[in-house]
């Protein structure tokens, strides 16, 4: 058994391409030199008894030899092998950065309980968390929920060090679009307890009292320095701190500027 089924792009695959292969040479060359003739994009899924595939490619019309023909590229893919129960994401990625059409295809047939409980808006803040170790727990059953998804990401360096309320960054998570965990990483590194950041995210989300993005730069200087930030900081105090901490960071770059190092600057070339 083989069965390809176009998920997306079906019509440019159509008549962009199909159609196209099916007309004689003459109107192929027409089309071709009139510069109607386009290069598309397509994702399609490939099942056999033993596997399913899926990918996103390109195809690129050519005319050599008295003859239309497209230069094929695969940009993306995944397989997935039945009998072992085990997803590989092609060329290094992670399911988060294949094309959406083919995410969600994998999700409904491979973990449809995450489609079920997630709304298309919030399901990125878990995606991103999905190495392909997550996204096969997931798929081979033994994780079953997205508060699952979160424990297993903060196994990972060097979010097990933080002893995170996986339960209330669930609810975060599940609660509002946009939010990535890693996006988080500097700020709880920085603080002395990182659930102080969490407890924040959750009391002050969707508030005129969420300053959160204000305190990245400040916990990339603390770091920098060896300083802590408290994230319950007000306004005033982040201002004054974040001066304080630059202080002493131009303190640090003065003791070091005579050590140049990666920012020596480029001599001019001998000619």
């Amino acid at each position: 058994m083989e069965k390809i089924t176009i998920i997306s792009g079906k019509n440019l695959y159509n008549e962009h391409y199909k159609f196209l292969l099916e007309q004689d040479v003459e109107y192929q060359r027409l089309k071709f030199y009139k510069n109607i003739v386009y290069a598309f994009e397509y994702s399609s899924k490939k099942e056999t008894d033993t596997h399913i595939y899926w990918s996103n490619s390109s195809k690129f019309p050519m005319f050599e030899n008295d003859k239309l023909f497209f230069k094929h590229k695969t940009i993306c893919g995944a397989s997935y092998d039945k009998k072992s129960n085990k997803i590989k994401i092609w060329f290094g990625y992670n399911i988060n950065r294949l094309p959406e059409e083919i995410q969600t295809d994998i999700f409904q047939i491979l973990v449809p309980w995450f489609v079920d409980s997630t709304k298309p808006w919030i399901r990125n803040n878990y995606q991103v968390m999905m190495t392909n170790g997550i996204l096969n727990k997931m798929i081979k059953g033994s994780i079953t929920s997205t508060e699952g998804i979160i424990k297993a990401f903060c196994k990972y360096n060097p979010y097990k060090t933080f002893n995170l309320d996986t339960k209330k960054l669930d609810l975060i998570f599940t609660l509002s679009a946009y939010y990535n965990i890693k996006q988080f990483k500097y700020t709880f590194l920085a603080s002395e307890d990182p659930n102080d950041v969490v407890n924040y995210i959750y009391d002050n989300m969707g508030s005129s009292n969420y300053i959160y993005n204000q305190f990245i730069d400040i916990s990339k200087t603390a770091l920098a320095i060896g300083e802590k930030i408290n994230i319950n900081w007000n306004k005033d105090e982040l201002l004054s701190k974040n001066m304080e901490f630059l202080n002493q960071r131009k303190d640090l770059e003065n003791i070091y500027s005579s050590i140049l190092g990666l920012e020596k600057p480029q001599k001019d070339l001998p000619f």
